[in-house]
């Protein structure tokens, strides 16, 4: 909702002040840019959270989205496996891994709802056999303030594929 009233008054100011530039009354102007602000906000909001909904249920509408997963598998295996399940994006490649820290960067690239994204997977050993991801994913541009649930779909797509494995439980 935060986010919202920014980029209400952000459009406002904007809007509001181009008008003053092109001529028109101080006071006329920002409150043309209010109005303008206003239904930014109300078409914007309503559409990403249509948009969110759609691919995710009950998902949050942020843009930093995140899901557990435990793995019947080794931490080595499981390394592996998360660097796979970067193909379930198109266009995805890893710009960073350490097993030694269990952690795997990845970026998709740039398409028409994105300025790209950023996944990362850390891994935790719990047992020989059993190994913890937790998986998120968020906007290359940190300044992004609506995403239409592209990082929802990218965890969704993630989390399905690593759960083709044996899965000893989910949490979201």
């Amino acid at each position: 909702m935060k986010k919202l009233v920014v980029l209400c008054f952000v459009s406002a100011i904007l809007f509001g002040f181009s008008r003053f530039l092109m001529g028109s009354d101080l006071t006329e102007s920002m409150i043309i840019g209010l109005i303008f602000g206003t239904f930014m906000v109300v078409t914007l909001g309503i559409a990403n959270y249509i948009t969110v909904k759609s691919r995710g249920g009950n998902a949050s509408t942020s843009v930093v989205q995140e899901s557990t997963v435990d793995l019947h598998l080794s931490m080595e295996e499981a390394f592996q496996y998360c660097k796979v399940a970067t193909s379930t994006i198109k266009g995805t490649k890893v710009t960073f891994e350490d097993f030694n820290r269990g952690v795997i960067r990845a970026k998709t690239p740039l398409n028409i709802s994105t300025w790209g994204d950023v996944i990362e997977f850390e891994l935790h050993k719990v047992t020989e056999e059993t190994t913890t991801v937790r998986v998120k994913s968020k906007p290359v541009l940190a300044t992004t303030m609506i995403d239409y649930g592209k990082n929802l779909e990218n965890i969704n797509r993630i989390t399905r594929f690593l759960e083709r494995k044996v899965v000893v439980g989910d949490e979201r």
